[in-house]
């Protein structure tokens, strides 16, 4: 995994670096936000940790040109600041600083999970019941034709109404599943409804349907 740093304090920086190096093969460390989006835009990046209100610097803004190319699940973004004041869709998440080595600690582990796309453990911890679960996965598959017609022709009309109620009735589905990748996709792009953002979620589709066709072989493979 590799990661980028951006932090203007030199001391903040050495003890984010530390916090979060045992955590990742590689960490880039940079001053500006200009910066990361060049290297964004060059090499593979997995997750980049981002002071807020450095100076001279847009850091929102920066984020929301990344996103337009990378989402949340291609890219994590944290926005660290010092207080609770920083509200933007754009970031996976905000640490507050100074970092905590137990809440980095966590927030990878977290990320791990987020990636799952179908997390048998956890199914089978949450539904003890053999039957159950069978139950579960076989009515899923029976689904399957139905809701790929949902979301595709939901997607078709580009109605953000549409989208919305056809990706939320989807997200629940995704919970009872344990399939974290797609169901983190779908409350972004629920999320992104919400906020009128229809260009981002017209953008998610592919990774919405990629996820769902992913699920569907593990699945398959696991009954």
């Amino acid at each position: 995994m590799k990661a980028i740093l951006v932090i203007e304090n030199m001391i903040n920086r050495k003890i984010a670096n530390r916090l979060i190096s045992s955590f990742v093969d590689e960490i880039i460390e940079v001053s500006s936000v200009n910066e990361v989006i060049d290297i964004v835009n060059k090499e593979k990046i997995d997750i980049i940790f981002m002071d807020i209100f450095m100076k001279g610097e847009d850091e929102i803004s920066a984020t929301k040109a990344i996103r337009k190319k990378f989402s949340k699940e291609q890219l994590a973004i944290y926005a660290m600041a010092s207080d609770d004041k920083v509200r933007s869709r754009v970031f996976n998440g905000i640490l507050k600083k100074p970092l905590q080595h137990t809440e980095v600690a966590l927030l990878f582990k977290d990320l791990a999970s987020q990636n799952d796309i179908f997390n048998v453990s956890e199914f089978e911890q949450f539904y003890t019941d053999k039957e159950i679960r069978k139950d579960i996965l076989h009515t899923f598959l029976e689904e399957e034709v139905s809701d790929t017609k949902r979301m595709t022709e939901a997607y078709k009309t580009k109605d953000i109404e549409e989208i919305y109620q056809a990706v939320h009735y989807m997200k629940g589905t995704f919970s009872y599943l344990k399939a974290n990748k797609i169901f983190n996709i779908t409350k972004e792009i629920c999320d992104l409804c919400k906020g009128n953002e229809l260009e981002e979620v017209l953008e998610l589709e592919e990774d919405l349907m990629n996820a769902y066709n992913e699920l569907l072989k593990e699945v398959k493979n696991y009954i």
